[in-house]
């Protein structure tokens, strides 16, 4: 095997300094996951699910959508994938606190149940896999459009086995 003399990120088209913009945004996922962390065993913050280990995948995969185009359509482990999308650190903890001012639900939805209009992010609900066919339904739109855009949605193993997968 011939290794090329540039680093793989410059051979993939990843300057370093999306890469650092990249690791920055994966930082950011950790630090928001801990601190929800400290939140919830505090009794502050109801329910709390950890996208600890999903960071990579989240970021390396929003990093490759087009904000202005592309969809999204995370679950409870995608807060990695939505602040690399346009979620704010404060938008991710108005709604884990369940605030007024949360831009997703108004603080009427569970956290990590993400959904920001403004993203283009769709929220799903608590039922494993539901999310899937909406992710379908965008993309079909985006077909009938003819716009070229793209829909990601993220799930878990479990959901593999669900009808909705199917």
């Amino acid at each position: 095997m011939v290794r090329s003399a540039e680093p793989d990120h410059v051979a993939l088209g990843l300057s370093a300094e999306r890469m650092r913009e990249m690791f920055e945004v994966m930082l950011l996922a950790r630090i928001v996951d801990e601190r929800e962390w400290i939140l919830n065993r505090q009794g502050r913050e109801a329910f709390h699910i950890s996208c600890q280990g999903h960071e990579g995948s989240g970021v390396g995969s929003a990093f490759a959508l087009d904000l202005d185009r592309d969809v999204m359509v995370p679950y409870y482990r995608s807060l990695a994938a939505v602040l690399a999308f346009g979620v704010t650190p404060l938008d991710v903890f108005l709604s884990a606190l369940a605030k007024a001012d949360d831009p997703m639900t108004g603080g009427r939805q569970m956290p990590a149940h993400y959904g920001l209009a403004r993203a283009r992010i769709l929220t799903s609900g608590s039922s494993v896999a539901t999310q899937i066919p909406h992710a379908t339904g965008a993309a079909l739109a985006s077909k009938i459009r003819g716009d070229g855009g793209v829909s990601l949605v993220y799930f878990g193993d479990g959901a593999s086995s669900k009808g909705d997968f199917h």
